[in-house]
């Protein structure tokens, strides 16, 4: 139960920590960005239209809302099905207080992440419904083997052109393993948040209030654990974002608070549900 959770969040901490560094050598280069969109830099030589290099701020954001996204699914799944009182509006003060910490966080973030949160992910735990999923993809591979050739050739170009116009290579590099790094964090806590669902719904209305705040303590230690590691770290380098009451920092502040009033409610629920069934035997 506990390694899905843990695993998925040591990976924000390592991604952090490679973001990092990789950051840090960017501020050896030459005069970098124009502003381009919401949490990314345009670099110099960059063409209109090519994808854009996340800045240090914008990966610590998009990782915190991630995170984010899947307390806030697992509290509602709980809200939903838990028949213990104490747990139902336990898990109905955490949906609403990481709703408001998403919101505090959009500004921060590229939008395409917001627009990609917003939307509802369905849900893949039926093996009949995956079947008849992967006979549906299976059905289209034929056709799209021509559209597919064709694509790889522009795919190619596209390559070569950001080779060309990104100038000294280890610039571009570093911003490509930024960018695949976003990419994995992302898939691997959407990943995460599949599992932990498919879990919990597995589990009979006895164990699922346990499993429920189980899943709590680990994910909110870990969480802390990240964001007091991001705010001890040197980051005033973090491309203005150190600034004004809208920053990543004093997000990170106003929240660890209540992230460790979280982490101490589950805890004390988790006794209580163990002290009942003890005294139930």
């Amino acid at each position: 139960m506990k390694n899905g959770i843990t695993g998925a969040i040591a990976l924000i901490v390592t991604t952090v920590i490679a973001s990092s560094a990789l950051v840090g050598q960017q501020t050896q280069t030459p005069p970098r960005q124009q502003e381009g969109k919401r949490g990314v830099v345009q670099q110099p030589g960059q063409q209109p239209g090519m994808a854009e290099t996340p800045t240090l701020s914008s990966i610590l954001a998009s990782k915190i809302m991630l995170e984010n996204h899947c307390e806030i699914q697992i509290a509602d799944l709980a809200a939903q099905r838990s028949t213990n009182p104490e747990v139902k509006q336990y898990a109905q003060m955490l949906a609403n207080k990481h709703r408001e910490l998403g919101e505090s966080l959009k500004t921060m973030v590229p939008p395409e992440l917001v627009t990609e949160l917003a939307n509802p992910m369905p849900m893949k735990n039926d093996k009949a419904q995956r079947t008849v999923e992967n006979n549906q993809e299976s059905s289209r591979t034929q056709g799209n083997n021509i559209a597919g050739a064709a694509d790889q050739r522009t795919d190619r170009q596209d390559r070569q052109a950001r080779t060309e116009t990104a100038g000294a290579g280890n610039r571009f590099d570093a911003d490509h393993v930024l960018k695949h790094l976003c990419e994995i964090e992302k898939a691997a806590a959407m990943n995460n948040l599949q599992s932990v669902k498919e879990m919990l719904n597995s589990k009979s209305e006895k164990e699922f209030d346990m499993c429920f705040l189980g899943l709590q303590i680990v994910a909110h230690t870990q969480m802390i654990s990240c964001l007091e590691a991001i705010q001890n770290a040197d980051t005033h380098d973090m491309d203005g974002a150190g600034a004004g009451q809208n920053s990543l920092a004093s997000t990170i502040e106003k929240t660890l608070p209540s992230l460790r009033e979280h982490l101490d409610k589950a805890q004390s629920l988790a006794k209580n549900l163990e002290t009942s069934e003890k005294a139930g035997r």
